[in-house]
């Protein structure tokens, strides 16, 4: 008789991991139903553990232990991601403290403005005395101005 498992203990059952359950759900080569929010896998009595099995029985014999070698890997893997972000993190707060130094320089030039503003003799947005009105060229040119 089949029987209906969570999606996750099915999964363990066939030696699956639980993404590649929900792929075969989604392609329709695993029959399961949805029932709620929670997926149901059916499975037939040749899939399921012998009654002298049990659902942790199977998941050692479907588990094998990592070899040496890919732990080594790993860790070699995740040594060489630490030092990225140490360094990225040293990146960060030597940008940020560029930006700091940035927006100091342009608040004490804002403040200056006004300072400048007076010194070259423009007050309240006008000039203490009018520019000289420009020459034109053909009085430069004959020798009139």
């Amino acid at each position: 008789m089949p029987a209906q498992l969570p999606i996750r203990e099915a999964a363990t059952i066939l030696g699956l991991s639980l993404d590649q359950a929900r792929k075969q759900v989604q392609r329709g080569t695993l029959p399961a139903e949805k029932v709620g929010s929670r997926w149901y896998i059916r499975l037939t009595d040749e899939q399921l553990p012998k009654a002298s099995e049990t659902v942790s029985d199977v998941s050692e014999t479907v588990s094998s232990p990592v070899p040496d070698r890919e732990v080594a890997a790993l860790r070699e893997l995740i040594d060489t991601l630490q030092g990225e972000l140490s360094f990225f993190r040293g990146e960060l707060s030597a940008r940020t403290e560029e930006l700091r130094r940035k927006d100091h320089i342009i608040l004490a030039l804002s403040e200056r403005v006004p300072q400048l503003a007076s010194s070259s003799g423009v007050q309240n947005g006008s000039p203490s005395s009018p520019p000289p009105s420009p020459v034109p060229w053909w009085k430069r040119f004959l020798g009139l101005s």
